[in-house]
């Protein structure tokens, strides 16, 4: 069966829950008793609001009715810069794709729609977090390390 990519919607929530817990436990080594009730509850709550207001857009990519990839654009109005005039900022984040349908272009094929969304929101930057899995996709991409940000945990 032919995988086919669909814009995800409110009525994705649980799914989009279910899939990003997956990436997570996967990206963090935790197995199936690691406690994500919390990181499940905050993202029920964002999915909920951005969806509904646009800040978020979401693919899935399906075989049938699996969800087998996913992949997230999150719109974020700063203050205009001269790297980003507009100063729309699009952060790319739970790009995710099962481990047995990797290697199969759905990750490019995510991106692609993610990055055209952003392009027709009107984003000046699009920046993300790698993994080193996903890196050379990103690089192949334009994705390049940016020397200028930094960050810290509160």
């Amino acid at each position: 069966m032919a995988i086919t990519y669909r814009r995800g919607t409110l009525e994705d929530v649980e799914l989009l829950i279910r899939l990003r817990e997956q990436g997570v436990r996967e990206m963090n080594n935790l197995d199936e008793t690691a406690d994500l009730s919390r990181l499940e509850r905050e993202n029920r709550r964002y999915y909920r609001q951005a969806l509904a207001d646009g800040s978020y857009v979401t693919f899935l990519a399906m075989d049938g009715q699996r969800a087998v990839g996913v992949g997230g654009v999150c719109l974020s109005q700063m203050s205009p810069i001269s790297a980003n005039p507009t100063g729309l900022t699009a952060l790319l984040i739970s790009i995710y794709t099962h481990p047995d349908y990797r290697r199969r272009g759905i990750g490019q094929a995510l991106i692609d729609r993610l990055l055209q969304a952003a392009r027709e929101a009107g984003a000046g930057l699009v920046l993300l977090e790698s993994t080193p899995i996903g890196r050379p996709l990103y690089e192949k991409n334009g994705f390049r390390p940016l020397s200028t940000y930094m960050g810290r945990q509160l």
